[in-house]
């Protein structure tokens, strides 16, 4: 036999449920005495469409009725014949219920006489950001991420709380990956775990503190599987949904951290071996795939005399004390002048992370080298060299003058310098043959 709900009783169920809703909600207690009745009397007006006769009881734990979005209503509905089929419509008013349609119908087999025991779980579909909510438990560890953390592995049971926090700056991480790990109890009896996340956290998790003030930011029943992973975006579209992770719609921007992460029972009489479960959940910060190039340039570890032109992969930029954000990979940089030698280098820039290079500038000097006997005197400018210079020697810009003195032999030669520009200075002794 199939009891069907008349158009009349899911008007009923609007009017009902969405007083009854708005009252916890609401935290207005009388208001929910009053709409109890009609929710009680929704389904049992089922028994007066020549179908068995059915008795309800309603009931709401007072301590759990309301959790963030969510409503648990409690009835136990008893039916004094036979019953294949018990659908049971609830309705949102158009105020609370989103995209998803105020109706909700919830069908349960019977067979026989008996007693069904029914937990129904409503969702508002209201934003869940829109309201703060208390959350309850000791806090077991705070993973604190930056671009260099790394993963964190912690263990916690039902109702244990996990902090998630930034460190000094969240630049380049765009979200977090939750790797979850479901022990075999809460495998075996499916569906009864949910991990939940809250941000806006207050105050800060630790381990002194056990009660917190946060908006739900989603939601996720573990399924029946070893592992479970969950990608909490930071910044709108940076993270690309996949079949095999959950990928929560809404960003939490790092100025709603930290979160709460907990396991939560999503009904009551969890088995023991699921209640003394423990979850380790791994804590990620997903990487942007670019990185940070801070240069630190000088000229003799001072800053630089003379102006410079600085290239990025071929790219004129200005020097930026902040650095520049470049893609991973492989880079190369050009430092040109009128003043110094050129200079071109290749490096990496990795994920997340901060390159600096260090990068001395070297004066464009005119050099001078002799070729003259070892035993040549050689003045210049006035000055004697101790010695022939074997290496090319620095010289000023401008005018010079040079001797080269051997024996009884002497030459003076003038000669101008330009920047940059490197010089020979050769002494050629030659040996004049004449005719008598």
């Amino acid at each position: 036999m199939r009891v069907l709900v008349s158009e009349k009783l899911v008007a009923y169920a609007l009017v009902a449920c969405a007083g009854l809703f708005g009252a916890l909600v609401l935290h207005r207690d009388v208001l929910a005495l009053f709409a109890a009745p009609f929710v009680i009397a929704l389904v049992a007006g089922l028994a007066g469409a020549r179908v068995p006769a059915v008795s309800v009881t309603a009931s709401l734990e007072s301590a759990r009725a309301v959790v963030g979005d969510e409503v648990t209503v409690s009835f136990a509905v008893e039916t004094r014949g036979a019953a294949g089929l018990l659908e049971l419509a609830t309705g949102v008013s158009p105020e609370l219920h989103g995209d998803d349609g105020p109706i909700a119908v919830l069908a349960i087999d019977a067979e026989g006489r008996h007693a069904v025991e029914l937990a129904l779980v409503v969702a508002l579909l209201l934003p869940a950001a829109a309201f703060a909510e208390n959350v309850r438990g000791p806090v077991v560890d705070t993973v604190v991420l930056d671009p260099t953390s790394g993963s964190h592995q912690v263990s916690i049971g039902l109702d244990e709380l996990l902090g998630v926090a930034f460190g000094a700056s969240s630049r380049f991480i765009k979200g977090v990956e939750l790797d979850i790990s479901v022990p075999p109890p809460a495998r075996q009896y499916r569906n009864l775990v949910a991990l939940y996340v809250y941000k806006a956290v207050a105050p800060t998790p630790s381990s002194t503190t056990d009660l917190y003030s946060g908006r739900r930011a989603g939601f996720v029943v573990l399924p029946a599987t070893p592992k479970v992973y969950v990608n909490i975006p930071i910044k709108a579209n940076a993270i690309q949904p996949s079949p095999e992770t959950i990928t929560f719609d809404t960003p939490i921007p790092a100025k709603d951290f930290p979160l709460i992460v907990t396991v939560l029972p999503v009904a009551k009489g969890l088995p023991s071996s699921v209640s003394n479960s423990t979850f380790v959940v791994k804590v990620s910060p997903i990487l942007e795939d670019k990185g940070l190039l801070t240069l630190d340039v000088t000229e003799k570890g001072n800053p630089p005399s003379f102006p410079y032109n600085l290239a990025i992969d071929d790219q004129p930029v200005n020097l930026n004390p902040a650095g520049y954000e470049l893609a991973s990979g492989i880079h190369h940089l050009t430092i040109t002048s009128d003043h110094y030698k050129e200079i071109t280098k290749t490096f990496g820039i990795d994920k997340g992370q901060t390159t600096t290079i260090t990068l001395s500038l070297e004066r464009l000097v005119p050099t001078i080298v002799f070729e003259a006997p070892d035993n040549a005197e050689i003045f210049l400018d006035g000055q004697k060299l101790a010695n022939v210079p074997k290496k090319p020697m620095k010289v000023t810009e401008g005018e010079h003058t040079v001797i080269i003195r051997e024996g009884n032999y002497s030459l003076t030669k003038k000669f101008s310098v330009e920047r940059g520009k490197s010089y020979k200075v050769s002494l050629f002794l030659d040996i004049l043959v004449q005719e008598n």
